[in-house]
């Protein structure tokens, strides 16, 4: 079957193949990977059997100096983000509410989903093996999941990760593999589990491997796995397809194939620690290579030395003394014959020394490729260092990861606008109902939002009928709805119109900056905001003018949105009020504000009820 025939080359290739960067320059990701995995394990490559060292015929045990794993675990702590840091806003300052509902949506998710674990899976894959991979998958009731692919069981293009094809090797149990029967062909897997079972002494395993393959395939080469004929020109008409097949021993099992719709980002998504002109980039352990390896040279030639020195020799011109030393019993004495003696002789060489003197030549060189300066480990600054230099020393080490984060961040903008958002809009057009807890100026705005709406939907249909509802009617009946679906508590089931989020689709941007970790920025900015509410303030009308002027209004919201405090402007701003309705217009809803779910009667449970 041509897709065996394939994925054998491209194997072979990842495996042995390195890639030339420029003449004489290679680097092997294969090599990178394992590197970063025995490393990470405090485990030696090369000639060592695990941690032992061949001394003459016979072999020892040698000390591992690891240098690297405190620094991926710095890097990922420095440039941490959580899922409280996103905070989706609308570009549209009259969809407020919408992108505050969404808001809750994105966060529902993001808990049910566990997406902090996801979150801190990419903090570490990436700066320890050079970028994470991700993988956006639906789980069994079509919710989104986004996984961290593992580098150690995943093939990739060298030159390019997301130009294909992408090989990740599944191990699942008989039981797993039996539970995809209903969709894969089950003649394969039962063929697969049965010879699994038949396999004796060193091939038998808990696990069976499975391989999953994404990639642009040749129109030729699914046509050959579902069994139909091809065409010349099948052989150069390319799709995206997905493959599911086993090998065990000489036998070969497709398990699954299909076309997937869209490009390879559409399904997977990378992003590097430190782009380095090959498709894995560089991360924190391969920048501190050289650093691990004479590291751990000096130790062992130190380990050795001190083997040495801490040894006793004896030497003496007698033939009568020839024992071991450690046969010598306290109290002994020694009769030598006239002339001759007895000495002891040191074995510590005189450069034993200088082998700490190495090692921190060679940490000092991994601080400064991985940016591990001791104003980031926590390492308590000399006594009488004064605290503005600390916070300066401070400010300029956390640069290079703070850049490490914006690039994180911006790529998660990414994700969230090409997965997590048009999952989310499009869950929500499904009419369904949002549970979740809002603040008191929240609920204010939401349950006047469905109350206009409500009341407006029930004028309409009163019009229709020839009636008349004069705008005092209107507010009353909207102040009726409004305290019919207050509660005494803070949790809403909001019943969301499966149209309501048709208006602002492409409209949203995810902010993962940062600023909400940054306790001085968020002071200011809320300084700044309540400054400008005071001097807006006129004394003739005792109003804040940005607060109640609809044009000022529009503006001061959309910078509360923006400013990174986490303030919504639904909560505080003031300037998106409905106009009076009159008796001879038709009332419309207010574009600014969220539109309830239909139109119960007045004395019907309202769409937003209190728990």
């Amino acid at each position: 079957m041509k897709i065996f025939e394939e994925i054998k080359v491209f194997k072979n290739d990842y495996e042995t193949e390195s890639l030339e960067k420029v003449s004489g320059l290679y680097r092997s990701q294969y090599r990178v990977i394992r590197m970063c995995e025995f490393y990470s394990d405090s485990k030696y490559l090369g000639t060592y059997l695990g941690n032992r060292k061949s001394i003459g015929s016979g072999a020892i045990d040698i000390p591992f100096y690891n240098v690297v794993n405190y620094r991926v675990a710095l890097a990922k702590t420095a440039t941490d983000i959580d899922i409280s840091d996103f905070n989706i806003v609308s570009d549209n300052p009259m969809h407020q509410v919408h992108s505050m509902l969404l808001n809750r949506e994105a966060y529902e998710w993001m808990k049910k989903s566990e997406f902090s674990l996801v979150l801190n899976k990419m903090g570490i894959a990436r700066p320890k093996y050079g970028g994470y991979l991700l993988k956006k998958t639906f789980n069994k009731k079509n919710e989104l999941k986004i996984e961290v692919m593992k580098w150690s069981n995943v093939m990739t293009n060298q030159k390019d990760i997301l130009a294909g094809p992408i090989v990740e090797t599944h191990y699942m149990s008989p039981v797993e593999l039996k539970g995809k029967s209903g969709k894969w062909d089950e003649e394969a897997v039962m063929d697969t589990l049965r010879s699994h079972k038949g396999l004796k002494g060193r091939d038998k395993t808990n696990t069976i491997e499975v391989y999953e393959i994404v990639g642009e395939f040749s129109k030729a080469t699914y046509n050959d796995a579902k069994n139909l004929e091809s065409s010349d020109d099948d052989e150069y008409e390319y799709s995206l397809q997905r493959y599911f097949l086993t090998t065990m021993g000489d036998r070969e099992s497709l398990l699954y194939c299909e076309e997937l719709s869209g490009e390879m980002e559409d399904h997977y998504e990378y992003l590097s620690w430190e782009d380095n002109g090959y498709g894995l980039g560089r991360g924190v352990i391969e920048d501190s290579e050289e650093s691990q390896v004479w590291t751990n040279d000096a130790v062992i030639q130190e380990y050795l030395a001190m083997t040495l020195a801490g040894r006793v020799g004896l030497k003496t011109t007698s033939k009568k003394l020839g024992n071991n030393i450690l046969e010598h019993d306290h109290g002994k004495i020694y009769q030598l014959e006239d002339g001759k003696d007895i000495n002891s002789f040191n074995l510590a060489p005189s450069a034993l020394g200088q082998y700490q003197n190495q090692v921190n030549k060679w940490n000092d060189q991994a601080n400064n490729v991985s940016s591990s300066y001791n104003a980031l480990t926590g390492e308590q600054p000399t006594s009488g260092t004064p605290y503005s230099q600390t916070a300066l020393l401070n400010q300029v080490a956390s640069k290079p990861f703070d850049y490490k984060r914006e690039e994180w961040g911006i790529h998660l903008t990414k994700i969230f606008d090409k997965w997590v958002i048009p999952y989310l809009v499009k869950k929500i057009k499904k009419e369904h109902i949002l549970v979740t807890e809002f603040n008191d100026d929240e609920l204010d705005k939401i349950d006047a939002s469905f109350a206009r709406k409500t009341s407006n939907d029930l004028i309409v249909e009163e019009l229709l009928k020839g009636g008349v509802v004069s705008g005092e009617q209107q507010m009353e009946m909207e102040d009726s709805f409004q305290k019919h679906i207050k509660g005494t508590g803070k949790k809403r089931f909001i019943k969301i119109p499966d149209d309501y989020f048709d208006e602002i689709e492409c409209k949203v941007t995810v902010l993962t900056t940062g600023e909400q970790k940054n306790k001085a920025v968020i002071l200011s900015s809320l300084s700044n905001i309540l400054e400008t509410v005071i001097k807006s303030f006129n004394p003739q009308t005792g109003q804040f003018g940005v607060l109640e002027d609809p044009r000022l209004s529009r503006i001061f919201n959309e910078i509360v949105e923006l400013s990174g405090t986490g303030i919504s402007p639904v909560s505080i701003g003031k300037g998106n009020k409905p106009a009076p309705t009159t008796t001879s217009q038709v009332p419309q809803s207010n574009p600014g504000v969220a539109a309830g779910a239909g139109a119960p009667s007045p004395m019907s449970p309202a769409l937003a009820g209190a728990q």
